[in-house]
């Protein structure tokens, strides 16, 4: 029997296997679950495989396929291979308090945990203040980038092996902080575990039927504490909160974006967004917490663009357009490989600064100050980052559709409370993407109003600090079923502000 070599792995295979199943569980980017239409799934790798089709050659091109790169979705196993990952990347926990609880849940030892949609982070806490932080990619990914993939599939008979992905990537950050610092594992006796009401329900085993069609009623929304294990049974003596959802659409991990930020706490009107696959928006307005998630998608995550990443090494993390030529930072300092998300609004704004997309997100091939960089990649026009990298006519329009949904959620949250968006008071920007993003770039491609950036404040990961902070003063328990009692959700989908406003922001020309 054939084996795949990964790292310090030997995995024994049936000859014939996918890539995709090889890597599965290895933190390999499939947004589209495997079925071929994202080309995100790109790995290095030598030995027995399959000669690359139509698709994937015009994918990635003869150079790409001649140093090795693959599409591990369209390419199969046939002998002993060889795959290289890079995976290490750049994920937040900035923001976690860190001084000694003062009312803690935990008697020993306690973990807060965020499940995003695309990582995992977690913090573990003695009596005296956060020991350590641990990361990685949410191994859900494997099932798809974004959540109704994901429910897609758990509706299909997947649920049991999408909740074992999931715990198991707890475990190990568990696992790998305890051992970091000397901690036998049973001794952890509570986690505060948060994330988006469709996280939870695949975390939990409930059935996410609810959350796939209309009236999208969630018929639980936690705010409860579960024997851990339930779900953990090497914690046998440990408790789990999770803290309360709003709704289908509005989770825990954005009420506790919202008790991290304070903003219910004072008389200003504040907006919190947090943006991911999913843009979570909350606005507290005359004692009113209005809440909306807009289906963003990958984009800003850097899934769903032809050379887009997560922040790994290699990766383009800025760029600025000076001096009639384009100046891109790579994560590393190292050759670029793709673009991770804060380029990808770094690049954008600089392509509409020179003049190389229009007002319609239409890339020029010429008559502009890169005209010389521009190139074809894959029948699509491109312009060439770096040497391996292109940023493509297509990913403008990934772009256009993110940012588009986002601000349109952002434009209709005050028009539904009845202000102006001028009329708030401090912007809260939480989550991975929005840390690294630049703001002035966010501004220029529409993704935020400028008036807004004097008034922004990046907090960091505000669902694992929230979660954080409940951990370690059980009073903000209370805090949190306030905040839920409080907070209503705005529909989206078939509201015709939204829709008029997701039109309008599409486009780069609107005064941003």
């Amino acid at each position: 029997m054939p084996s795949a070599y990964i790292g310090r792995q030997s995995i024994p295979f049936e000859a014939g296997a996918s890539l995709s199943a090889l890597v599965s569980g290895h933190g390999v980017s499939m947004p589209c679950g495997g079925a071929g239409t994202c080309l995100a799934c790109r790995v290095k790798v030598s030995g027995a495989l399959s000669p690359p089709c139509e698709k994937e050659i015009a994918a990635l091109g003869t150079e790409a396929l001649a140093s090795g790169w693959r599409l591990a979705c369209m390419a199969r196993a046939f002998g002993d291979v060889t795959i290289l990952l890079d995976t290490a990347e750049k994920i937040i926990t900035d923001g976690l308090p860190d001084a000694a609880p003062s009312n803690p849940m935990f008697s020993k030892y306690g973990a807060a945990v965020d499940i995003g949609t695309t990582t995992l982070a977690l913090g573990i806490y003695d009596i005296h203040g956060l020991l350590g932080t641990a990361t990685v990619r949410n191994p859900q990914a494997v099932f798809g980038a974004d959540v109704i993939t994901r429910l897609g599939k758990a509706a299909e008979g997947d649920a049991p092996a999408i909740a074992l992905s999931v715990r198991k990537g707890i475990f190990s950050l568990l696992e790998e902080l305890a051992a970091g610092h000397k901690i036998p594992i049973r001794e952890i006796d509570r986690l505060v575990v948060t994330g988006n009401t469709a996280m939870l329900y695949l975390l939990t085993g409930q059935d996410p039927a609810p959350l796939t069609h209309a009236p999208f009623e969630a018929r639980r929304l936690f705010g409860e504490i579960l024997p851990a294990p339930d779900l953990f049974p090497a914690l046998p003596d440990a408790e789990i909160y999770i803290p309360p959802c709003v709704s289908a659409f509005v989770g825990a991990d954005i009420l506790c974006a919202v008790l991290a930020s304070g903003m219910c706490r004072c008389e200003k009107t504040a907006l919190l967004m947090d943006i991911g696959t999913n843009g979570e928006l909350a606005l507290w307005h005359d004692g009113t917490l209005l809440c909306c998630s807009t289906a963003a998608g990958p984009a800003f995550e850097g899934a769903g663009i032809q050379m887009g990443s997560f922040g790994v090494a290699g990766a383009i993390e800025s760029a600025v357009f000076e001096d009639g030529a384009l100046h891109c930072r790579v994560i590393g300092d190292i050759p670029a490989k793709t673009i991770c998300g804060s380029g990808i609004a770094d690049v954008t704004a600089a392509l509409l600064k020179c003049g190389a997309v229009d007002e319609n997100g239409f890339m020029e091939e010429d008559g502009h100050a890169l005209s010389a960089s521009m190139a074809e990649r894959a029948g699509d026009t491109a312009v060439r980052l770096s040497d391996d990298v292109f940023f493509t006519a297509r990913d403008v329009r990934m772009v256009q559709l993110a940012k588009g949904s986002i601000r349109a959620g952002l434009e209709t949250l005050p028009q539904i409370a009845g202000i102006k968006t001028g009329d708030i008071e401090k912007l809260y920007i939480a989550g991975g993407f929005g840390s690294y993003l630049n703001l002035t770039s966010a501004a220029e491609i529409g993704l935020i109003p400028k008036a807004l950036v004097k008034r922004a404040q990046v907090i960091g990961n505000g669902a694992l600090a929230g979660a954080a902070m409940s951990l370690c003063d059980k009073s903000r328990v209370r805090e949190l079923a306030r905040l839920a009692k409080l907070a209503r959700t705005a529909a989206l989908d078939a509201n015709p502000v939204f829709t008029a406003n997701y039109m309008k922001w599409m486009g780069f020309d609107c005064e941003a």
